[in-house]
């Protein structure tokens, strides 16, 4: 009877349906490209590849990666940049909150590079400061999308850009802002 697809877009209050999901319907690995696994608790020095074997930032996490692979978050607290610079899918694991958090950071938090795709879903993206400067704006406090950038349920929060050109600067959340 083949696989079953369920798709969630902005689901407020259904705690648990992630891993509810994932036991149920676990990913294809056969259309989908390596999975890498993220958690707070990880080391950026082992492989990466499973749950117990996670690295600790993003950011490294992405370098491993390949285009098409896919970046598991475990819940908690990220606090550090990063840069896409390969179609990646990156999730939330497990029903806990998964935050990326710019708290102390002086650039954008998530950079998208021109050309690649990247789509993020379930998680939050809060508190980004000031962003990348770029012509001599700065731009991007939580994103700075340069690529081809899918959000689902994926709220942005509290970011601000800061600078001298008050009216020039933009996009505190994200930008483009289109």
């Amino acid at each position: 009877d083949g696989p079953h697809t369920l798709q969630l877009y902005g689901v407020e209050g259904v705690i648990g349906i992630d891993a509810f999901i994932t036991q149920l319907a676990p990913i294809d690995r056969t259309e989908a490209g390596t999975i890498w696994y993220v958690s707070p608790f990880g080391n950026d020095t082992r492989s990466c590849l499973t749950e117990n074997l996670s690295c600790r930032t993003i950011q490294a996490t992405i370098d491993k990666a390949s285009a098409g692979d896919i970046i598991m978050l475990r819940f908690g607290t990220y606090n550090a940049p990063f840069i896409v610079n390969k179609d990646i899918t990156i999730n939330k694991l497990g029903y806990a909150d998964t935050i990326i958090d710019g708290t102390g950071l002086s650039t954008s938090i998530v950079t998208v590079n021109a050309g690649v795709s990247v789509t993020i879903n379930d998680l939050t993206i809060q508190n980004g400061t000031s962003g990348t400067e770029i012509d001599g704006l700065r731009v991007g406090g939580g994103i700075y999308n340069q690529g081809n950038l899918t959000l689902n349920n994926v709220i942005v929060s509290d970011n601000r850009v800061q600078g001298d050109n008050a009216i020039g600067d933009q996009g505190g959340g994200r930008s483009p802002a289109g």
